[in-house]
């Protein structure tokens, strides 16, 4: 598998393949190795020393909760290789960034060039953002020990904040989920390897999931969009265990790949895009909208979700429900056998087009402008081993040419492959050149 993870790369105003807000400057690799800029610091838990001023590689500070403190608007903090394993909140988070930047001067906290930094949590959630206008990239966070005994922990969540971007992170084996938002906007989570996670958590957690969402009172951006959730390889997230949520105590609501969960409680309007996503694999649905409103699900592959049989309403790819306003357009959705594709239900304005269907349990919701078949969908190698899968179309694959017209702001695939102006595939893969975001 080619892991989604680029360390040395910082992000851009194009990640997989959708047109995002610029937050800063990249610096060259030579000028982070060697300059010492007063907004540039550097952690390391094997050659640290907190006594250090940090500024450079060879003098990083030892702590990574002590520097995230430290942090400025404008700042940007290097984690250099290691294991990061401190717990500064016993039971609730190892790190927490409770500072914010400013619009103008984002926080970045992010893996320096060509560095493999690893956050091991075993004692609730690897980290926590507290904070505004904050840039994490680069990072792994792999849970360690969770189980039905220590089963409360997610590896990224953002608490109460607007304008947090999440990039090009790894993240597996947290006890309830991947990445989570509470009470927040403004979100770009994009990028973002997510599996194994939501085995052992009661709450019922996900590889992604956003919840209760509260505007702050920007409004979206230029492109009409509060939050995005772009290009991320989300797989084998699954609920073992029962929902507390239950009085009976033997129902297994979730271990979806993505969730956006009940943000028209807090009255949120602000529209949300899923684009560009690679899903497979998952215990629950690829993309459940659940009393949601205004989302926007367009050019995902989804393959052989809702591998949990129990599963609350029944297994299904993508789902709304009790939502309004959503839009399933150019997604590729190729369901397990005897699981349905989609599925609608208490919901009002779902428009759908430009998908493609593979089933065996007949044509279901979709439209005249989807396409239902039920065999190949003649993709290079299709599967549920992130090692030798490989979700690309052949030239001849039904979903080449299938799309509805290309959206500006989806300019490209998963792997960066122009999607043509007319006659785009459906799914998050182009036909073309490069390495796919799974398999070799």
């Amino acid at each position: 598998m080619t892991t989604v993870i680029e360390p040395d790369r910082v992000v851009s105003e194009q990640v997989r393949g959708a047109v995002l807000p610029e937050i800063v400057a990249a610096p060259s690799q030579e000028d982070v190795e060697t300059d010492t800029d007063p907004a540039t610091f550097f952690v390391s838990p094997e050659t640290g020393d907190d006594a250090n001023d940090g500024q450079t590689p060879a003098a990083p500070f030892a702590t990574l909760q002590g520097a995230l403190d430290r942090m400025e608007p404008g700042q940007t903090l290097y984690l250099l290789s290691g294991r990061y394993d401190e717990t500064t909140e016993p039971g609730n988070a190892h790190y927490t960034i409770d500072v914010s930047g400013t619009a103008e001067s984002w926080i970045r906290v992010t893996a320096a060039p060509g560095a493999e930094p690893e956050i091991v949590a075993n004692d609730g959630n690897g980290l926590v953002v507290r904070g505004d206008y904050v840039e994490v990239s680069g990072i792994r966070v792999r849970g360690e020990g969770f189980g039905v005994d220590n089963a409360y922990g997610w590896g990224m969540l953002i608490r109460n904040s607007h304008h947090v971007r999440l990039a090009d992170n790894v993240i597996s084996d947290m006890a309830v989920g991947g990445i989570a938002s509470v009470e927040s906007s403004n979100l770009e989570i994009v990028a973002n390897e997510v599996f194994d996670n939501a085995f052992w958590g009661t709450e019922q957690g996900s590889g992604i999931s956003v919840w209760h969402s509260v505007d702050n009172g920007d409004g979206p951006d230029a492109d009409g969009y509060h939050d995005r959730i772009i290009g991320n390889v989300v797989y084998r997230n699954e609920n073992r265990v029962y929902s507390r949520w239950h009085t009976d105590k033997d129902t297994i609501t979730d271990g979806n790949g993505i969730i956006i969960d009940q943000t028209d409680e807090t009255g949120y309007t602000g529209r949300i895009l899923v684009a560009n996503n690679l899903v497979f694999d998952n215990g629950g649905r690829a993309v459940l909208v659940l009393e949601s409103s205004w989302v926007d699900i367009i050019h995902n592959t989804a393959y052989h979700n809702g591998r949990t049989a129990t599963l609350e309403g029944g297994p299904v790819e993508i789902a709304a429900g009790e939502a309004e306003g959503v839009r399933v357009l150019n997604n590729l959705l190729w369901a397990r056998n005897g699981v349905p594709p989609f599925s609608v239900d208490d919901s009002a304005d779902v428009e759908m087009g430009g998908n493609v269907l593979v089933t065996d349990t007949g044509r279901g919701p979709a439209t005249v402008l989807d396409l239902v078949i039920i065999n190949d969908a003649g993709l290079v190698a299709p599967g549920v081993d992130p090692v030798s899968a490989d979700f690309r179309p052949f030239p001849t694959s039904v979903v080449v040419g299938h799309a509805l017209v290309t959206d500006p702001r989806i300019p490209a695939d998963i792997d960066g492959v122009a999607r043509p102006a007319a006659e785009a595939s459906a799914g998050a893969y182009e036909v073309g050149v490069g390495t796919s975001s799974v398999g070799d």
